[in-house]
């Protein structure tokens, strides 16, 4: 079963968030999916700054699903 990473940045001090990203990329097993994830995440945190990170303080929402979750989700 093949595993899709989906990414979202929200942020703390409004509320708001971005629009989801889900990465082309299609993963193997669930863990590797979740190191991935993980580790795009601080690639994120690091391009966006220290001082972007400390004044808007953003949270990114993190999701492994697969093939038959994503197209559940699209049915809905």
């Amino acid at each position: 079963m093949k595993f899709i990473l989906i990414m979202q940045m929200c942020f703390i001090i409004d509320g708001n968030c971005s629009p989801v990203f889900e990465n082309k990329k299609k993963y193997e097993t669930y863990s590797n999916c979740l190191i991935d994830s993980h580790i795009q995440s601080l690639e994120v945190i690091d391009r966006l700054g220290d001082e972007f990170v400390n004044k808007q303080k953003p949270v990114i929402k993190l999701k492994c699903i697969n093939n038959i979750t994503k197209v559940f989700m699209e049915v809905k």
